[in-house]
């Protein structure tokens, strides 16, 4: 009897410790998984020649409903905080969605804002993407009691898909740097060659509410000003090359529908040039002038009236078409 217990002692710690071991090969496993994740190529997620969304999230499409998006791609936008890790491609690599808000309230995607290494700007994206865009302008950092600050952008462009990359320096990581990529609106399909106002701009003259909500959709919104019985509205394009935010149209309506419009490029005085040889390259040599408020102004035409000033406080070259006195 004493000989049956006994053996059945044994077979139960064999169990014992054959599980443990079964317990050992599994934290293996998982410790080989974690290893395989860790070596994963940042390249992965920057494959191409150009800016692009990310392969992991593909499916994804600039502009599409946050309900959309979150069908698609899931693991981004139901992750913790919108903050989806992806500690295989390296530490603190991750990627958050950005979002606008319309004020139909709905919320669209309009970029994807990845942490990844400040290594890879040098070793990564200049080689596959090319020397970027440097763009640097001063704000006030109110962290050292509104002292001015220079920020410095470099910018890498898709034009025939309307995708850019931005990127900056990481607010939380030193080590690390802050990509931005998103949709933008070429300047060159706003003034084309040879033939002026183009791409999502041509026809807007002389358009009526109906027309530019069925065009533009949730981009367009309109009021009236009680006082005046004016009705305004604003079409809101995604940035410029250097915008920062969405591109607001101002609209402005007359009887026969949209009487004019204003609009501006984000730039810097030597940068505006560049500008300035888009517009002559659209429409004609510039004839120098003034405004109403003696300020210079360049206009490229009377019919529809067209015309820029450059704006050294803003940073900005503003432009006017056709009966916009208003916004002057």
């Amino acid at each position: 009897m004493r000989g049956t217990r006994f053996l059945g002692r044994m077979i139960l710690l064999g169990l014992f410790f054959a599980g443990l071991q079964g317990c050992d090969s599994k934290k293996g496993d998982e410790k080989g998984t974690e290893a395989e994740k860790e070596k994963k190529d940042l390249k992965e997620l920057f494959p191409g020649s150009a800016p692009a969304i990310p392969p992991i999230v593909s499916a994804l499409t600039f502009g599409m409903s946050v309900e959309e998006a979150t069908k698609v791609a899931p693991q981004l936008m139901e992750a913790k905080y919108q903050t989806l890790r992806l500690d295989e491609y390296g530490k603190n690599v991750s990627m958050e969605p950005r979002t606008v808000v319309m004020e139909s309230e709905e919320q669209f995607l309009r970029a994807l804002a990845l942490t990844v290494p400040e290594t890879a700007k040098g070793e990564l994206l200049v080689p596959s993407w090319g020397q970027p865009r440097t763009h640097t302008y001063e704000v006030r950092d109110f962290a050292t009691a509104g002292a001015m600050k220079t920020v410095t952008e470099e910018f890498w462009y898709d034009a025939e898909k309307g995708i850019r990359a931005k990127a900056s320096e990481h607010a939380g990581y030193k080590d690390m740097l802050s990509l931005e990529i998103g949709a933008y609106t070429p300047a060159k399909s706003v003034l084309v060659a040879g033939k002026g106002l183009g791409g999502p701009l041509e026809g807007v003259l002389g358009m009526r509410a109906e027309a530019l909500k069925s065009k533009f959709g949730q981009r367009y919104t309109f009021y009236t000003n009680t006082s005046t019985n004016e009705v305004h509205g604003k079409i809101e394009l995604p940035p410029f090359e250097l915008e920062n935010s969405a591109s607001t149209v101002g609209v402005e309506f007359g009887e026969a529908g949209v009487k004019g419009f204003s609009f501006w490029f984000e730039t810097d005085e030597a940068e505006k040039k560049e500008v300035e040889a888009l517009f002559e390259a659209a429409f004609a040599a510039p004839i120098a002038g003034k405004d109403d408020l003696s300020r210079d102004i360049l206009t490229y035409g009377d019919d529809p009236k067209l015309f820029t000033r450059w704006d050294p406080e803003a940073h900005r070259v503003r432009v006017y078409v056709g009966d916009v006195n208003s916004f002057l």
